[in-house]
């Protein structure tokens, strides 16, 4: 399975439905992450990457290697109906695992699912023997994970740069940081009236005789 190395082959094998595009999204973080020179998520599809397990024919296994190796390696004794629940089990969350790694952002949903169905993938890897065998799901989970506490710790910064601009533009300053008030003369202070100088040093005069 070759990695994509280069925008051209994102954009071309995009056009050519090898990637799943479910969004604009999907394809502009696939460029950004040929730009930066990151290592893409994305790997290229191939007939051998999928497995068939009893009657189901697997649609999101090139997430996992290992459960491509496991699965077509698997003991005489294991049993069908076993295998086949966990392998549909294994493609629901190698879906989660793929729509999160091509936006970028996982859901407190697709946690809570990923986690539920690690635990089923787990029990049906006991009935066969097979736990330690099934490690690689807890990785899936762990990228899933990952990029919700991304999501969440940007949600929590936009919320206290909010409430800091609410803060500023709304709240009561201290009495320490209020400006000082403009001084006024007794007559200003008792009628609030609005004098120019020359005024008030008529009136001065005035109330000196």
């Amino acid at each position: 399975m070759n990695k994509y190395k280069s925008l051209i082959s994102v954009y071309r094998d995009s056009q050519k439905g090898l990637i799943e595009t479910s969004s604009r999204a999907s394809l502009v973080n696939s460029i950004k992450r040929v730009i930066l020179g990151e290592q893409p998520h994305y790997i290229e599809k191939h007939v051998k990457d999928q497995i068939v397990a009893g009657t189901y024919h697997t649609k999101n296994f090139e997430q996992a290697p290992k459960a491509q190796i496991l699965y077509t390696k698997l003991p005489k004794d294991t049993p069908p109906d076993v295998a086949e629940k966990a392998a549909i089990f294994q493609d629901q969350l190698f879906a989660i695992e793929k729509q999160v790694l091509a936006t970028s952002r996982a859901t407190p949903e697709d946690v809570e699912s990923a986690r539920v169905l690690v635990d089923k993938i787990m029990h049906m890897a006991s009935m066969m023997n097979l736990k330690d065998e099934h490690s690689y799901v807890n990785d899936s989970f762990a990228k899933i994970q990952k990029y919700a506490s991304q999501d969440s710790n940007v949600v929590d910064q936009n919320k206290l740069d909010l409430n800091k601009e609410v803060e500023r533009r709304f709240g009561v300053p201290p009495y320490e940081e209020t400006p000082e008030r403009r001084d006024m003369d007794i007559d200003n202070s008792k009628f609030l009236l609005s004098r120019n100088l020359k005024a008030q040093r008529k009136l001065k005069i005035i109330d000196n005789d």
